[in-house]
């Protein structure tokens, strides 16, 4: 398993976004917004290593501004990660003056820690995506990681229910 130093994943994401406006971080599977801020001081917050910024399309008013915060790690996410990156969430919020809502996260790194408890909080996360990184013959590959983590053996039920299952399960005792 390949590990890159912060730096290092930070200057080949900044690269691409200064030579190729992010199109070869896409195709790599990593989608960045248009207008990029490197190493930008959230005040008292901290500094974030990567912020994005672009309009809502979807919202009512074409002027609001959503703001993405890229926290890379270069080994383990895990919840001090998960906690920072929140740090910088809402100082970007205070900052710009915009709902916390419209302030994303986005976190990379080589692995997600599944010591602890914290791995079941990140499927109740809103506005926030996981990314692990991998080094190929072709140079960094990002991937957008499935944070619904389960126990193998859980033992609470032998298959996924669904509503229709609940129902006839509620209204036939």
């Amino acid at each position: 398993m390949t590990q890159f130093s912060e730096f290092d994943l930070e200057e080949a994401i900044w690269d691409d976004y200064k030579s190729n406006n992010g199109s070869s971080l896409f195709k790599r599977g990593l989608a960045i917004q248009p207008v990029m801020k490197r190493q930008l001081k959230i005040g008292e917050y901290g500094t974030a290593d990567l912020v994005g910024f672009d309009a809502d399309c979807d919202s009512r008013e074409w002027n609001t501004l959503v703001a993405t915060v890229y926290e890379l790690k270069k080994g383990t996410i895990d919840l001090d990660a998960i906690i920072q990156g929140f740090r910088y969430t809402k100082g970007m919020s205070l900052l710009f003056r915009i709902p916390i809502e419209m302030v994303r996260l986005v976190i990379i790194g080589s692995r997600i820690s599944i010591k602890g408890n914290s791995v079941y909080l990140l499927d109740r996360l809103i506005n926030m995506d996981v990314y692990t990184v991998t080094l190929d013959i072709d140079g960094i590959i990002f991937k957008k990681e499935d944070i619904d983590y389960r126990l193998m053996h859980g033992g609470c039920v032998e298959k996924t229910l669904s509503f229709g299952d609940y129902r006839k399960m509620l209204s036939h005792p």
